[in-house]
């Protein structure tokens, strides 16, 4: 499920592609599209070589289809880390993106983004991967064990080098905003029997 504030509703846009382990959405900006692909990635001790290859192959396909038309970024729970470089994992990440020019974007040194149940072990799994530009993520925030945060994960802002676009209408968007709200008629603000003079005059 991705969720955005009110603001940006005509800006977003939801996506088909991808298994249940991926949702993509398309994002409007001043600067072009952005396709946002988010992952959960198999981790290695409960599925095999196979089923990562596989989320990774659906993750090739969404590059290819888009990138002539959008700019790219995949983020989520990779449930690998290129810094660690220890487990099969880590090493099938690190290829995929080296083989496809693709950008890691750094994280900060010594600050992991997943805490295991066990309450000791700890791990940096969580990235944003583009080929866009170096500078097109300005910066990256981890927000660490937040008390309000339930998830063995910490969560992660970006701050993209891209604007809302202003935009007259929904219709300039090239498809309809269908949750527009109704006015309600306040019965208790109205002169009912004016009101049933002139709906009489119109029947």
């Amino acid at each position: 499920m991705a969720i955005w504030q009110n603001d940006l509703q005509e800006c977003v846009e939801s996506l088909d592609d991808g298994s249940d382990r991926v949702l993509v959405t398309r994002i409007h900006t001043s600067e072009g599209d952005l396709v946002v692909i988010n992952t959960y990635m198999p981790t290695d001790r409960t599925h095999s070589d196979a089923d990562y290859n596989s989320l990774l192959d659906e993750v090739y396909e969404i590059f290819e289809k888009y990138s002539q038309t959008a700019k790219i970024l995949w983020l989520g729970d990779m449930n690998a880390s290129p810094e660690r470089n220890k487990y099969k994992n880590d090493k099938l990440f690190t290829v995929f993106c080296k083989d496809n020019s693709l950008i890691i974007s750094p994280l900060s040194p010594n600050k992991p983004t997943y805490h295991h149940f066990d309450g000791k072990r700890v791990s940096k799994i969580d990235y944003f991967v583009h080929s866009i530009d170096e500078n097109f993520i300005e910066r990256i925030e981890i927000d660490i064990r937040n008390s309000t945060n339930t998830s063995t994960h910490d969560s992660l802002t970006a701050t993209l080098k891209a604007r809302k676009p202003a935009y007259n209408s929904p219709a300039d968007l090239g498809y309809q905003i269908t949750n527009q709200c109704k006015a309600r008629i306040q019965w208790h603000k109205v002169n009912i029997e004016k009101y049933k003079e002139i709906t009489g005059k119109r029947l």
